[in-house]
């Protein structure tokens, strides 16, 4: 379909969230830019960090970056009947509890404990069933997809013990197996410096709005959402977010990740890279524009789903931004790790608090917002895999030999529905590991270069 859509502005993304790019435009001279404003430049970590953009980057952001009506929260009428079942249901059964415990409407800002509502649970059932179907579904492409990879690979018997267990689903739900950096996937939250990146302010100013949390007073039909956000389809106007927000994803968010895996080991463990004792390039894939959900009072976004069942790669790592006070029924609800089922609020008092998790295989959902605060909040994902190398077995091809116990993602596991259908979706940035730094002085360099913007340590 996207072939035949080269004159649509916004293509025909179907289940992609938030890019729609057309490539005509890409390499329009008219889609330069100045230098980054509206939060600091990237920088590395460290000395040993070096960190520049493979692909588009600030200085060359696409003319046609645009949100697509999925990404604009305006769903569509075949997605309103499963939503709007699932809100109601959950919501009356609140009602339920609500009256029979005497409550009062500031009840309604509390914390769902789903563990203790045996009623609750059981409402949810037929939805959570739905999600775990698809989930096994989503599960069980990975496997075929590494038993492809594996049979070339390795001896004959182990291969084929790999591939026996995969095919019979004997790892359970919560095994690691065949699942990208393990260690880097527990639900965890930071703090980020909302002076250096401004994101709600930029995106209140963006959408030309005073408060994003009252968004619903001046603003309160289903088509004021849609009216609203075609704001961001100008692309002067969504500049200053666009710029914040990667030089958030890209000084903040990546370096941070970045440690933590170093911390963790994870780049040592593919045997062909630590034989050639050479510096790795590692590369960071983030989508280059984020998720913007907008729940309004009254509404609700999504019901019980894992990113992997919607398209999403299974290495990609899944990030939950608030930019307003998120409590009560107006949180995203998550399970810590994939099925445990622990239903617990991604909860924030005010911008400054992010969350990493596991979203490509932990369910999560939203509840119909019954508060008197509009939840505004980024959704973002991050996936790390190796650059390929010039290998001379393969004929001079760059190629990334496959190593089972690799932590990193593999490039067969890398490919997802919203890259392939929309190319723009993902930017990438490369960091150096092992190298040597060129100086000693303090702090990372920043150079700009015709291609994107390279930091080095």
């Amino acid at each position: 379909n996207n072939n035949n859509n080269n004159n649509n502005e916004f293509g025909d993304c179907h289940f992609v969230k938030f890019l729609s790019l057309s490539s005509e435009h890409s390499s329009s001279p008219g889609a330069s830019m100045d230098d980054p404003a509206g939060g600091p430049s990237p920088t590395g970590a460290g000395n040993s960090l070096s960190l520049k953009h493979k692909a588009k980057s600030l200085v060359t952001l696409p003319k046609s970056l645009l949100p697509s009506q999925t990404a604009l929260n305006c769903a569509m009428e075949e997605d309103d009947a499963s939503m709007i079942g699932f809100e109601n249901v959950i919501s009356e059964e609140l009602e339920k509890l609500l009256r029979a415990s005497g409550g009062g409407e500031c009840d309604k800002n509390r914390i769902v404990d789903f563990n203790l509502n045996m009623s609750l649970r059981n409402a949810m059932e037929p939805f959570l069933a739905v999600a775990r179907i698809r989930r096994e579904k989503a599960r069980q492409a990975v496997f075929d997809t590494l038993d492809r990879v594996i049979l070339p690979q390795e001896p004959h018997a182990i291969a084929s013990r790999r591939v026996s267990t995969s095919n019979e689903f004997s790892f359970p739900i919560g095994s690691s197996y065949g699942v990208p950096y393990p260690t880097l996937r527990n639900e965890s939250s930071f703090l980020y410096d909302v002076d250096s990146f401004p994101l709600e302010s930029i995106l209140a100013e963006t959408l030309g709005v005073e408060d994003l949390s009252k968004l619903h007073l001046d603003h309160p039909l289903k088509k004021d959402k849609g009216r609203l956000l075609a704001t961001l389809q100008n692309r002067g106007r969504r500049r200053s977010f666009h710029r914040c927000f990667d030089s958030f994803v890209t000084s903040q968010v990546i370096p941070l990740l970045h440690s933590q895996a170093l911390s963790g080991g994870v780049f040592y463990t593919n045997r062909h890279q630590l034989q050639r004792g050479r510096a790795q390039s590692i590369v960071y894939r983030y989508q280059a524009f984020p998720t913007i959900n907008i729940v309004r009072p009254g509404e609700c976004s999504t019901d019980p789903h894992c990113d992997m069942a919607q398209g999403h790669s299974i290495g990609n790592i899944s990030y939950h931004i608030p930019l307003t006070a998120t409590f009560g029924t107006n949180a995203l609800y998550a399970e810590s790790r994939p099925g445990r089922e622990d239903w617990h609020p991604l909860a924030a008092r005010s911008p400054g608090l992010g969350f990493r998790y596991d979203g490509a295989r932990c369910l999560h959902f939203n509840l119909k917002n019954e508060t008197n605060v509009t939840r505004v909040s980024l959704n973002f994902r991050i996936a790390i895999v190796r650059a390929p190398e010039v290998s001379t077995v393969h004929g001079g091809r760059e190629v990334i030999e496959y190593d089972p116990d690799d932590q990193l993602c593999c490039p067969e596991l890398l490919g997802d529905e919203f890259s392939r259908d929309n190319p723009g979706f993902y930017d990438e940035v490369v960091v150096n590991v092992g190298d040597v730094p060129r100086s000693f002085m303090p702090g990372p360099i920043a150079v700009k270069r015709r291609g994107g913007i390279s930091v080095v340590g």
